[in-house]
């Protein structure tokens, strides 16, 4: 009589759940393995696992309720939790790059010079690479470096770098005729052909090699070998650049600014969100059907560069976060 009794309340509980959630009648042999797959046993998925996910009932979305609410039950309080997890992942990060800077430079000691040798030096990637497509000495290039670092420090204009009042030393660093014509120079190649107005069928521009070269050197300085749980943050930084109605972008995406209402390209960044050590850039392209595009070029680039492009890339261990700012705000 139990039994009896037991049966009967399944099936009118299995009445109510049709009623509700709808008929389903599918049935899937756990045990089977005439297609040749193997059986759920062997690939890491309990029996029980199996019956919750796919065999029970789910309600459809137009039945979907909110989880709980928190409570005093499902909460818990600590002090000073999330700074000290964000210390803790700072050491991880600032110790493995330490290490790894260290072991490139062998003997040499990680000092400022030494770090901008490594990034801009003859042996690095973006310096071999502009010194020979710009055909400029390193000496040169650095001392361009330096000037634009420096009008970069004090947010000044070109005119306001080199003017008669500028109260900037630019002593050992360059002259004013040959910091414009390499930027004009950087500006043109890989576009046009010198004395020619039209684009020439498969050359790139500058920009694209230079952002290459740059990402290389973040991901050998910074992400290689890293083995621990890691915390990225992205953020897309927008750049001012009003533009002529006719104007070649060479391939980057013209957009207008919604909260700064000006006009420019976009710059999509990854760093380490603790430390804020930077780990690669991309930018925007004209083809690009959201904003999102330029994030998951990067993502793969630096983080999975051996990942195709049609499914999700492999990221174990890795967290990604975007700037709250970028969650609010959008362009057009």
């Amino acid at each position: 009589m139990a039994d009896q009794q037991l049966i009967d309340d399944n099936e009118s509980i299995d009445s109510k759940e049709d009623e509700l959630f709808g008929r389903n009648d599918l049935s899937i042999d756990s045990d089977s393995n005439d297609d040749g797959f193997p059986t759920l046993a062997k690939i890491g998925c309990s029996l029980e696992d199996y019956d919750i996910i796919f065999k029970k009932k789910h309600p459809s979305n137009s039945l979907w309720k909110d989880a709980e609410a928190p409570n005093e039950f499902n909460v818990s309080a600590t002090i000073n939790g999330a700074r000290q997890d964000t210390w803790n992942q700072a050491i991880q990060e600032i110790n493995f790059v330490k290490e790894n800077v260290q072991n490139i430079l062998g003997e040499r000691d990680p000092s400022i010079n030494n770090l901008v040798d490594l990034i801009f030096g003859q042996k690095s990637n973006i310096g071999r690479l502009l010194e020979e497509k710009l055909e400029v000495s390193s000496e040169t290039l650095l001392k361009i470096i330096g000037t634009f670092s420096l009008a970069a420090a004090y947010n000044l204009s070109k005119t306001q770098l080199f003017g008669k009042n500028s109260f900037l030393n630019r002593e050992a660093l360059t002259d004013e005729d040959t910091y414009t014509e390499f930027w004009k120079k950087a500006a043109m190649y890989g576009c046009k052909e010198p004395g020619s107005n039209a684009p020439v069928r498969g050359m790139k521009p500058l920009w694209l090699d230079v952002q290459n070269a740059l990402n290389d050197t973040l991901r050998r300085l910074f992400i290689e070998g890293f083995e621990k749980y890691m915390k990225i943050t992205t953020d897309d930084d927008k750049m001012h650049f009003q533009l002529c109605s006719k104007a070649d972008t060479q391939g980057l995406k013209s957009t207008q600014h919604v909260r700064d209402n000006r006009k420019g390209f976009v710059a999509h960044t990854a760093c380490y969100t603790a430390s804020g050590l930077p780990i690669g850039i991309e930018w925007e392209r004209e083809n690009d059907d959201s904003t999102a595009a330029a994030t998951e070029r990067l993502i793969r680039a630096q983080l999975a560069p051996t990942s195709g492009q049609m499914g999700p890339p492999s990221l174990p261990q890795t967290e990604l976060t975007p700037l709250e700012e970028d969650r609010k705000e959008h362009h057009q």
